[in-house]
């Protein structure tokens, strides 16, 4: 039940399923059983998103409540719900990129000293 929209083995060209697509760890394609990850940006444009969510709604409480404490608290236990919605819908609205973990893990990477 794969649309067109979804993401596919970078290998054997196989669909993903939803349920298999780890955004933080990698991940086995479940026809050949090749490692496969999802690049870091990704995960950084939902952080990015929850965190102008999670300032917004801290505004908006604060202009509905006008307590500094509540509109924290409130907007505290908002942004853990949002960050959970995000995680399972935002991979089905914006498909991922799946990476061979192999040609990931091969890139040069800058360690400051």
């Amino acid at each position: 039940m794969a649309n067109s929209r979804s993401p596919v083995c970078p290998d054997c060209g196989s669909p993903l399923p939803y349920a298999r697509i780890n955004l933080a760890n990698p991940f086995e394609c479940p026809s050949c059983g090749k490692k496969l990850c999802v690049p870091p940006d990704y995960n950084n444009n939902i952080r990015r998103v929850c965190v102008i969510l999670g300032i917004a709604l801290y505004l908006i409480f604060l202009v509905l409540w006008k307590s500094i404490l509540l509109a924290f608290f409130l907007a505290a236990i908002a942004f853990f719900i949002v960050a959970v919605i995000a995680q399972i819908f935002w991979k089905r609205i914006f498909p991922p990129e799946i990476q061979d973990c192999s040609t990931e893990a091969a890139k040069a990477r800058y360690i400051a000293l």
